[in-house]
Parts: C-alpha cells; sequence; structure tokens
C-alpha cells in the first residue's frame, strides 16, 4: 500500500518535472509555495471546484466543506457528508494524499461526493496570500479554497 502511494507520488514529480514548458497554473498575482511546508497548521474552507472539462461549480456553504493541515503529515477533511482522516506529502508543488473516509450520507444538492472524487486524484498545489488551489485529474480539475475563520455565533 506504502510503495504504491510513494510510486504515484515518484511519477507525479517525473510528470511535473517534464512539463517545465507548460503554462503556469498559478492565478495571476498568485505564488506557488516553494519553500518547506507552508500547508501545515492551516485550515481552509472551499469555495468552488471545477472538474475537467465541466464548468464551475461554487459552494453554497463552504463551512461544510473543510480541509485541514494538521501539521507535515496528517490531515482532516470534511465533505458535508464524509469525514476523513488522511496522510499528505507535498515536495515543492506536488502534493499527494491518502485518506480514510466515513460516509454518513449525502443530502440532495451536496458536492461532498465531487470534492471527495477530486481529493482522491490531487497532483499539485499553489498559494496566494488568503487562498490554496487544488490541481487534480492530471492538472486539468482544480479546487479553490480560502483560509476559514469560524464564525462567532
Amino acid at each position: 500500500m506504502y510503495g504504491l502511494r510513494y510510486f504515484n507520488l515518484l511519477l507525479l514529480l517525473v510528470l511535473i518535472g517534464t512539463c517545465s514548458s507548460c503554462a503556469s497554473s498559478y492565478p495571476e498575482g498568485g505564488q506557488p509555495s516553494l519553500e518547506g511546508n507552508r500547508l501545515a497548521g492551516t485550515t481552509w474552507s472551499l469555495i468552488s471546484l471545477q472538474p475537467p472539462d465541466e464548468k464551475l461549480l461554487f459552494i453554497d456553504s463552504p463551512e461544510n466543506y473543510l480541509l485541514q493541515f494538521r501539521n507535515e503529515t496528517d490531515m482532516i477533511i470534511r465533505a458535508d457528508c464524509f469525514t476523513c482522516d488522511g496522510k499528505y506529502n507535498s515536495t515543492g508543488r506536488a502534493l499527494a494524499v491518502q485518506v480514510d473516509c466515513l460516509n454518513t450520507g449525502c443530502p440532495p444538492g451536496s458536492r461532498g461526493e465531487l470534492y471527495m472524487d477530486a481529493m482522491n486524484r490531487v497532483s499539485s498545489f499553489n498559494m496566494s496570500q488568503k487562498e490554496l488551489y487544488i490541481n487534480y485529474g492530471a492538472e486539468r480539475g482544480r479546487l479553490t479554497f480560502r483560509t476559514y475563520t469560524p464564525s462567532d455565533p
């Protein structure tokens, strides 16, 4: 199981390295995170997702779609009806995740299954000041997150 995960990560790094002539996938004005692990200790809320070759989908309740990088390797995902614990590895802009989820049943209109499908196929990430962009599906899909700050009741 671990061998396959590391093989996939190595394959991703090779693919990203061979794509040096590809256009940058981070948004205008944003900068990729290349210094250490800047993901650790941050919680993000999903604001939109764009499946490959499909239209951009906005998230009505971002507080129900959270991504928390607890430390250098552990993560927690809340995807509406899913609660997941997982591991992640980031090197430069490359990102690989492995998650174990509990599905409590998605309500109609939920984006939980799309979100989890995307998280199971992540390939890279970029960051700007308050946003995180995770690319998936051979770099053709994108998840957009903002830093999460719980609102006071």
